[in-house]
């Protein structure tokens, strides 16, 4: 995984916030804490916060191996797996407009997608994600309640 070397340091209160998110999730969407405003800030803050659940992923991860998913042919996969649920559900007339919409809706957490996946991600929706990723591979989540 990679990231930006060239970063200034966070600030105590730029730390502490990075801290409270990886606890729990929630970010300041005004960015009070980073130069540059909203915007800027903003987009400053979330990189903070992205860089910092990578690392955990990194550190909680040392050693875990994850299921092996078939992602030659994901479609096929996905097809076989949810197939069933829909054909429960819907009408025969909406199952290929369902099933093709699961289909493009599906993600695939692994150690090579995770990064760009919580990277192209608003930051309290990839704590959610980064969660999942963690459990999925028997590591410890960044929170009970998360």
């Amino acid at each position: 995984m990679t990231r930006n070397l060239a970063k200034p340091p966070l600030t105590d209160t730029q730390a502490k916030e990075v801290k409270h998110f990886l606890k729990t999730g929630d970010t300041d969407s005004l960015a009070r804490n980073w130069p540059g405003g909203p915007m800027l800030g903003g987009q400053m803050a979330k990189a903070a916060m992205i860089d910092a659940l990578i690392d955990e992923i990194e550190k909680r991860t040392v050693g875990l191996r994850e299921a092996s998913i078939p992602l030659e042919d994901a479609n096929f996969f996905i097809r076989e797996k949810v197939s069933p649920m829909i054909e429960g559900f819907f009408p025969a007339t909406e199952r290929a407009i369902v099933l093709a919409r699961i289909e493009k809706s599906v993600l695939f957490l692994t150690t090579k997608t995770v990064e760009p996946i919580l990277r192209k991600t608003q930051a309290n929706i990839s704590w959610d994600l980064c969660n999942i990723f963690l459990l999925s591979v028997g590591a410890k989540a960044l929170s009970k309640t998360g």
